[in-house]
C-alpha cells in the first residue's frame, strides 16, 4: 500500500496534519487481512481503508498512464 496517502488525497478528499500509521484489519473467524484502519498521531480516527476500495483506485490510475489488462 505505497501510495496509501495519495489515495486518501484524491479519492478520499482527506489531508491528514499529523503522522500517517496503519494498522491490519482482520475478520472475527480468521487471521486474514482485508485493509488497514488508519491511525494519525498513534490515534484511531475511525477511518478503514479496504484493499478492494484501494486496488480499484489503483486500477484507475494505471488507465490514466495508458497501462491496461488488454
Amino acid at each position: 500500500m505505497k501510495y496509501i496517502e495519495l489515495y486518501m488525497k484524491e479519492r478520499l478528499k482527506l489531508q491528514p496534519l499529523g503522522k500517517v500509521t496503519f494498522e491490519g484489519l482482520q475478520t472475527m473467524d480468521s487471521d486474514e487481512t482485508y485493509g488497514y484502519s488508519v491511525l494519525i498521531d498513534g490515534k484511531d480516527i475511525g477511518l478503514e481503508i479496504w484493499w478492494a476500495d484501494y486496488s480499484m483506485w489503483l486500477e484507475d490510475k494505471l488507465t490514466e498512464l495508458g497501462f491496461n489488462n488488454q
